[in-house]
């Protein structure tokens, strides 16, 4: 030790590189094993791109020749089906390799730093000539050149590699909004580099946990336990805090933990996967996304902890006696801290659900959530002490001074349970009225529904970044924790931001009818009523007039060209001019329809449903002009048959089948309907028939009108389709089909029309004269009998 320290005095990292080249020749089977698991991660997953994304370019440039045969394109396929295989066995094998990274981070430090628990080896290596600085140093650089460095090549030469396959030019033809592909390119790179800080932080905080311990038991295992439980302990009481804020659920508790990423690496890594989904989920925000590691907020204090985690362990490996090497704990204090953190990561998930019992979780949704308390607290008590026993066994206590051990479990319990209930009793710390600030807003999604039997429209839902949107969604935010909870709120509104570095905020919360009327007068107006209706279409709003479009009929195969997207936006904003609050309760002979909108820009090209209604004059028109009457085509228009169905005469939940319908209206029985429909569609491998009486027979009384009956159509005027069925008795059925026949080889559409209350008299009235089928079911026993007309 007298040399030891004559040479301490000569230079702060005397002999580094001799003792650097040492460490590194007993770290060799190390680092050769990292360089294997480093090749086959981003390297060997790039090299799979080349052949992907050249079959990918031959393939199409053989389609805009028109040099594609059949012949050619099924054995192009086939070769790129090969190809993306081989690519999906390389990316398993790279998830997996990286697994083998971060594992090998944890053994090669152990390795390195061998002398702060093994007996064996700290004489010899303690009696070295250097200083504390260059052992210390250069094992830590032995540990980052045999682990860190090959991670990080490989991020460099698969970054490489992705850049110059031509992968990139796929993802931006696969994405019509560039913002969309520049999100996925920044996501993925940067998910690279935060997998590698991971490893970084976990040698720190390895070394942290390995100055305290001095036997191999508490070496090998206490790292990993408490690298399990920091963002076990993290996440729980991030829960247990905001089970007493006001609206939020289960569900927003995750998008709200995005701290867990600075706190510990397997927290950052949990957490980077959640950022990296739900940062894809606002894509095309007109930039790129950011994981919480490469924001401020989240960037600083993960370096800040990591440079803790480093200093914490030079200093206490600094002062540490090498004769305390051997014993549990080389530090006083640290077999009540370790094992306490352990037995709270225990404690926090039973004390989880006794406290929301006991502080009334989800009243805000307007149910009750009452778990076994007694159940619960005998678990937590078991539980803890066995870990705590086993921890004390581990530490080598035997049972003779059983009764300190019991001491030392009761008071860790106590405490844990305690800190437990201040998180849980503390209304969040203020939380309860946090709402975003609007500049950090990238999007933001409003759910709002009402309770059947509301007066009003009953329903808003948009996922939008628009300006407007946020403002109000932050306005309606602001206003509903004034409110106080009661019997009385039954209608919902949900409101999710996407913060701009990926974080997620939501809440949820019951609101009264007077409140719901409010909030939706503020999303009823013209411009936020256009943003719901374009919904659909925001992905590919940004070069509208590129778009070109065809519309065609529901279940029609004709299909009418000869406008743009731009056109179309601007016919359907023309629309929801006359939006409001009054206009939209009103919907009395309200119809929507649903033709398919084809829409081709370049190579590009998209189909989809799109909602029009029968107020919108102008997008009506546009598609007249191209050819396209969708009022004169609708099938209220052009029906054949009319059936009358009365809801509270059988079964909601069970509606009669059209077959059956059709069927009864011929004077077919349930059985022959059955036999009918599995003569059209044949019989089972075993001969017998594939429909049963039973799926056949009515479950609600209904008649069958021809057409033009001026019952019907006055029905039909004053009918909707938006309307919800629990909110009509009577329902109209229209089909452009006059048989059975017709309709099962697919000559017939339908339109479902749902019956004003105010009109259940003349509803009655014409079921009555044409009645087919009544059903009378039993209040008592819900049974109900059938008996045709």
């Amino acid at each position: 030790m007298t040399a030891q320290n004559s040479v301490a005095k000569s230079s702060a990292f005397y002999k580094f590189l001799p003792y650097f080249r040492y460490k590194m020749r007993y770290l060799r089977p190390q680092f050769i094993m990292s360089c294997i698991f480093a090749l086959l991660t981003y390297p060997v997953v790039g090299a799979t791109l080349y052949p992907m994304c050249s079959t990918n370019a031959q393939i199409e440039q053989l389609r805009a020749q028109g040099m594609m045969t059949d012949f050619l394109e099924e054995q192009m396929s086939h070769k790129m089906e090969q190809i993306q295989s081989l690519f999906i066995s390389a990316v398993v094998i790279g998830v997996l390799c990286l697994i083998g990274l971060f594992v090998f981070t944890f053994v090669t430090t152990l390795r390195s730093f061998r002398y702060l628990y093994d007996k064996t080896y700290v004489d010899m290596d303690m009696s070295l000539p250097v200083n504390h600085n260059t052992r210390f140093f250069g094992d830590l650089a032995a540990v980052a050149v045999t682990n860190l460095l090959p991670h990080l090549i490989a991020i460099l030469v698969g970054i490489v590699m992705f850049s110059t396959s031509g992968f990139g030019e796929v993802l931006k033809s696969s994405y019509s909004d560039l913002a969309m592909y520049e999100t996925v390119f920044t996501l993925v790179v940067q998910c690279m580099f935060t997998g590698l800080y991971s490893c970084i932080m976990q040698v720190g905080l390895c070394l942290l946990m390995l100055s305290f311990c001095g036997r191999k038991a508490e070496a090998f295992i206490y790292p990993v336990l408490v690298n399990i439980a920091v963002p076990l302990i993290h996440g729980l009481a991030v829960n247990l805090v905001q089970s007493g804020i006001y609206g939020v659920t289960d569900v927003s508790a995750l998008s709200e933990m995005f701290s867990m990423s600075f706190t510990s690496p397997l927290g950052m890594l949990f957490m980077t996967i959640y950022s990296g989904v739900a940062s894809v989920e606002i894509m095309g925000g007109g930039e790129p996304q950011n994981m919480p590691m490469f924001t401020p907020a989240y960037a600083v204090p993960a370096l800040v902890l990591t440079l803790a985690f480093f200093a914490g362990a030079y200093f206490l490996i600094k002062n540490r006696r090498s004769e305390r090497v051997g014993m549990s704990y080389v530090y006083r204090g640290m077999d009540l801290i370790i094992p306490g953190v352990l037995v709270f990561a225990i404690t926090l998930p039973f004390s989880s659900y006794i406290f929301k019992s006991l502080n009334g979780y989800g009243k805000t949704l307007g149910y009750s959530y009452s778990p076994s308390v007694t159940s619960m607290v005998i678990w937590l008590v078991v539980l803890s002490f066995i870990a705590y026993v086993i921890m004390a066994l581990i530490s080598g206590r035997n049972f003779r001074r059983f009764h300190i051990t019991l001491a030392k479990w009761a008071g860790t319990l106590a405490v844990s349970v305690g800190i437990s209930a201040v998180l849980a009793f503390s209304n969040g710390f203020g939380m309860s009225y946090y709402i975003p600030d609007e500049s950090n807003i990238a999007k933001v999604t409003v759910n709002m529904s009402a309770y059947v039997g509301y007066d009003g429209p009953t329903d808003y839902y948009i996922c939008s970044g628009d300006p407007e949107l946020i403002r109000t969604a932050l306005e309606i935010h602001r206003d509903i924790p004034k409110y106080d909870q009661g019997e009385r709120t039954t209608s919902e509104v949900s409101l999710t931001y996407f913060i701009k570095n990926g974080e997620c905020v939501r809440r949820s919360y019951r609101v009264t009818d007077e409140q719901f009327t409010d909030y939706m007068h503020r999303v009823c107006t013209p411009d936020l009523w256009y943003l719901q209706l374009t919904n659909s279409l925001n992905g590919l709003a940004g070069e509208p007039d590129k778009w070109q479009c065809s519309i065609r009929g529901e279940n029609m195969p004709t299909a009418y060209s000869g406008f743009t997207l731009e056109e179309l936006l601007s016919a359907m904003k023309a629309d929801c001019r006359k939006v409001s609050f009054e206009m939209l309760a009103d919907t009395s002979g309200v119809y929507e329809y649903n033709p398919v909108l084809s829409l081709v820009n370049g190579v590009n090209d998209y189909s989809m449903t799109l909602s029009v209604y029968s107020w919108m004059d102008n997008t009506i028109e546009l598609f007249r002009k191209c050819g396209l009457d969708l009022v004169q085509t609708s099938v209220a228009e052009n029906y054949k048959t009319a059936f009358i169905v009365d809801y509270e005469s059988g079964d909601m939940y069970s509606k009669n089948s059209y077959e059956a319908m059709f069927g009864f209206s011929e004077g077919m029985t349930a059985q022959q309907i059955a036999d009918y429909m599995s003569k059209i569609n044949g019989y089972d491998e075993f001969g017998y028939d594939v429909f049963s009486a039973d799926e056949f027979t009515p479950a609600a009384t209904f008649g069958c009108a021809p057409a033009g009956d001026s019952g019907v159509e006055k029905l039909i005027s004053v009918g909707s389709s938006i309307l919800s069925t629990s909110e009509s008795r009577y329902a109209l059925i229209l089909s452009t089909a006059g048989s059975l026949e017709e309709y099962v080889a697919g000559d017939g559409s339908v339109m479902f029309i749902k019956i004003p209350r105010a009109y259940d008299d003349l509803a009655e009235q014409t079921l009555r004269k044409y009645v087919v089928c009544s059903v009378e079911r039993s209040p008592a026993d819900e049974a109900f009998t059938v008996e045709a007309a």
